[in-house]
């Protein structure tokens, strides 16, 4: 694996840009399947295929696949943009408190289904709930704003239940 690989987007992992439409993204995912699938990425006859080269591709291939799984779902890529923006934002932001999503409530806001968690100023932390479940099944965590104040909160996925 390419250093700092694993810090890359996933639109960076498919050489698109953050706003790219459908067919853009699934032409760069079928490029880059092709380009490191395990199969194809050790063309050199001479190649064998247990070596560090194989691996490497194995291991982008997987990358690929992941950013695709991602990028080609409208729900689940609304909540990974959403993350990422969050991400950038929340590197300058202080958090004011962590939440288990499951803790949160669950209100009407202009009639849209919102996972709300009250803020110490009396304004309310709002995640509409398909970003949330989108975002839970994804295992990511959240950063939220307060609607009224600049505080944040950092929103966490369901606990893992006892093995």
């Amino acid at each position: 694996m390419q250093p700092g690989l694993q810090r890359a987007s996933w639109y960076q992992v498919l050489g698109v840009a953050s706003d790219a439409n459908a067919d853009e993204i699934k032409a760069a995912f079928r490029r880059a399947a092709l380009r490191l699938h395990p199969d194809k990425a050790c063309t050199d006859s001479s190649s064998h295929s247990d070596g560090p080269a194989s691996a490497r591709a194995g291991d982008e291939y997987l990358l690929v696949q992941q950013a695709w799984q991602v990028l080609q779902d409208a729900g689940l890529r609304a909540a990974y943009d959403r993350q990422l923006a969050l991400s950038a934002a929340a590197a300058d932001v202080h958090i004011n408190e962590t939440v288990q999503l499951p803790d949160m409530e669950v209100t009407a806001v202009d009639g849209e289904p919102c996972y709300t968690w009250p803020c110490r100023c009396g304004g309310a932390f709002l995640l509409p709930v398909e970003e949330a479940e989108a975002a839970a099944q994804a295992g990511w965590e959240l950063t939220l704003p307060c609607s009224t104040c600049s505080l944040h909160i950092r929103v966490l996925p369901e606990p893992a239940g006892p093995d």
